[in-house]
């Protein structure tokens, strides 16, 4: 039992010595000062050791294994890496998880204990650092596009958006999610400069459809409330224009313009005319002929003019001809100050 220990690192020495000390306490716990049975190992080892299951595995209720637990452990080891009783234990292993009652029992308890805050915590953190990583990042990256490359998987990937969208086009949320990933999407420069090209090619390349889309905007475009929308966003168009010229700030829209029109009661803002009523016309922008009139004019920047409806009030042409580029306090005969 004395080993020589010349020549080992200090710090190597407990464990070794500890060791000897435990085998030694046995032997003599075995062989002189000891009240129970000893037994001695059938296995390689052969070694006579206290009859206890520190050293045995229990083979029975009251019955100890002929072996010692290393022996055992290492015979059990030898035998489990054999090829074919390794592929037998995996297809045991196999069938006994795939029954119903333990595939749920399994389940329940992995839910039960990823729903503990430590362990949902700890998983957060550890997917959180491991997708921030920057190979991973590439390889998933290359590994999407390889994959939503395949002819498969972009027809089931259709196939299923189109499905769903059938079922569930009725939800306003649907709706306006696919509004506005469409909205994004058709914005980036690759996908504007693809949809031009596509569109040019198919225009010019088929004369049959060509002549088609023509005739179909032709009589679009003779509508009457399609050719009163065009005036009438044309007018919008030109105000904003001068007023991005001039860095006048706000917009407004035909819709606007409408409400302004029915609280104005169809009648000219200002008091020049007696608040006359604007005349109908079927080729006016709203059916009405008058004037979009800004407050403060555009041209006067040094006042700050804005383009929205709170400096717009509609004029019939008389007085907007009349006051030009003029203050309200600047030009009487309207009657109105700011």
């Amino acid at each position: 039992m004395e080993q020589d220990y010349v020549g080992w690192e200090p710090e190597s020495w407990l464990p070794h010595i500890e060791d000897d000390l435990r085998m030694e306490a046995i032997f003599e716990h075995v062989t002189e000062d000891c009240q129970c049975e000893g037994k001695r190992c059938t296995g390689p080892c052969g070694r006579l050791l206290p009859a206890t299951p520190e050293f045995f595995h229990r083979q029975k209720k009251d019955h100890l294994h002929n072996q010692c637990k290393e022996c055992r452990n290492k015979k059990e080891k030898e035998y489990r890496s054999q090829p074919e009783v390794h592929e037998q234990t995996l297809a045991r292993r196999k069938s006994h998880y795939r029954q119903p009652e333990v595939h749920e029992q399994i389940l329940a308890q992995q839910q039960v204990y990823r729903s503990r805050p430590e362990v949902r915590e700890h998983r957060n953190a550890q997917q959180k650092a491991y997708h921030s990583r920057s190979e991973v990042r590439e390889y998933r990256r290359n590994y999407g596009k390889a994959y939503y490359s395949r002819p498969e998987v972009q027809e089931r990937e259709r196939a299923y958006h189109k499905s769903y969208w059938e079922a569930n086009r009725d939800r306003p949320e649907v709706q306006e999610s696919k509004r506005a990933y469409g909205s994004i999407y058709n914005r980036r420069p690759e996908v504007r400069e693809r949809k031009r090209v596509n569109a040019r090619e198919y225009y010019w390349g088929h004369p049959e459809i060509k002549e088609k889309i023509n005739s179909r905007l032709k009589v679009y475009y003779r509508r009457p409330e399609v050719r009163e929308k065009i005036r009438a966003s044309r007018g919008i168009y030109d105000h904003a224009r001068r007023a991005r010229k001039r860095a006048a700030l706000g917009t407004h829209t035909v819709a606007q313009i409408r409400e302004q029109l029915k609280r104005q009661h169809y009648r000219c803002y200002y008091l020049r005319c007696g608040q006359a009523k604007f005349p109908k016309g079927k080729s006016a922008a709203y059916g009405y002929h008058f004037h979009i009139e800004h407050i403060i004019p555009l041209s006067r920047t040094e006042h700050n003019p804005r383009n929205d409806m709170s400096n717009i009030v509609l004029a019939c042409e008389s007085c907007n001809t009349s006051k030009n580029n003029k203050l309200p306090h600047e030009w009487p005969e309207g009657g109105r100050l700011f």
